[in-house]
C-alpha cells in the first residue's frame, strides 16, 4: 500500500521567515515522520492494520457505567460521554444489554431541565450542547421508551427561548450565540420533529452570513473561518435544505487548502499546525 504523504518536497517551508507556527509545524512533521518510519519498519503497512473490536467494545461498555477520577473535569459533559460511547457501540454493531439501556434512559432523564432541554449532568442548567448529546444518545438506543422520555413540548419551548431575532441561538439562558448552537438546535429540532416555522425563521440566513471571504465559516459573522464551525454550518444548512444559498466553490477551495501536504493532516484554520498529538 503506497502512501502519498511523507515526501521531502512536501515538507513545510517558511522561506527563511521564522515564525512560531512554522517551527511548530516542522516539529509535528518530524514526530509524524518518526512514527511512520517506525511503523513501516515492522513490515507491510496493510498487514499491520488490525482493529481490535472486542477491546473497543469492552472499553465503551465500561465507560457507560463508570469512568476514572481523572474524568471529573467532564462532569458537565456526562450526557456527551453517553453519546460518544453509544455511538461507538452502534458503529461496532455491539449489543447493548436492556438493563444498561434502561439505566441510560433514567440517567439522561435526570439531566432534563424542568424548563426544557438538558444539562450536562443531573441538576445542571440546560445547555444546547449537552441537549444535543442527550437527544442523540436516546435516539441511538432505538427504543420507544427512550424516545418517549423526551419532553418534546418543553424542548421546543427551550429552543424557542434560545432563538434570537437575527436567527442565531444562544447556548444557554443569557449565553453566547455561535455556530455550534445553530447546528445543535437544528439537529435536535429535526430529529424530534419539532422544527416549526418560527424556529426555522432566519436561521439559514444567519448561518450564510458567517461565511468568510476565505470560503469557510466562522463562529459568528466577521470572524475567521474555522473547521469546527464550518462543519456545524454545512451540516445545519444541509438539514434545512438551504446549502444552495452559500458559495460552495469558495468553501471547497478553503477545505482543500486545509489539508497539509506532508503528513496529510488538516488545519482548522489558516497558518495553524495540523491536528496531531503524540
Amino acid at each position: 500500500m503506497e502512501i502519498r504523504s511523507f515526501r521531502p518536497e512536501f515538507a513545510v517551508s517558511d522561506d527563511g521567515n521564522f515564525t512560531p507556527t512554522s517551527t511548530e509545524q516542522k516539529r509535528v512533521e518530524d514526530i509524524v515522520q518518526e512514527s511512520y518510519d517506525s511503523f513501516k519498519s515492522r513490515g507491510p503497512i496493510d498487514k499491520q492494520c488490525l482493529f481490535h473490536r472486542n477491546h473497543h467494545v469492552n472499553y465503551l461498555m465500561k465507560s457507560l457505567k463508570s469512568v476514572p477520577s481523572s474524568y471529573a473535569t467532564l462532569d458537565a459533559s456526562r450526557t456527551w460521554i453517553c453519546f460518544w460511547s453509544l455511538n461507538g457501540l452502534r458503529i461496532l454493531d455491539a449489543e447493548i444489554p436492556e438493563e444498561t439501556q434502561k439505566d441510560i434512559i433514567r440517567f439522561i432523564k435526570s439531566c432534563e431541565d424542568p424548563k426544557g432541554g438538558y444539562g450536562g449532568g443531573p441538576g445542571q442548567s440546560a445547555h444546547l450542547a449537552p441537549t444535543y448529546a442527550a437527544v442523540m444518545a436516546l435516539v441511538l438506543l432505538k427504543s420507544e421508551e427512550a424516545l418517549k422520555s423526551i419532553d418534546r413540548p418543553m424542548l421546543l419551548e427551550y429552543l424557542l427561548r434560545m432563538k434570537q431575532s437575527d436567527g442565531s441561538f444562544t447556548m444557554h439562558d443569557d449565553g453566547e450565540a455561535d455556530m455550534r448552537s445553530s447546528y445543535c438546535a437544528v439537529a435536535v429540532a429535526i430529529i424530534c420533529n419539532i422544527l416549526t416555522d418560527e424556529l426555522r425563521a432566519n436561521v439559514a440566513e444567519w448561518i450564510a452570513g458567517c461565511q468568510t471571504y476565505e470560503g469557510g465559516f466562522g463562529g459568528e459573522s466577521g470572524v475567521e473561518a474555522h473547521g469546527g464551525y464550518t462543519y456545524c454550518a454545512v451540516a445545519a444548512l444541509a438539514l434545512l435544505d438551504k446549502f444552495s444559498i452559500v458559495d460552495d466553490k469558495a468553501l471547497l477551495r478553503w477545505l482543500v487548502h486545509r489539508q497539509m501536504k506532508f503528513e496529510g493532516g488538516f488545519q482548522v484554520r489558516y497558518n495553524r499546525i495540523a491536528l496531531y498529538k503524540r
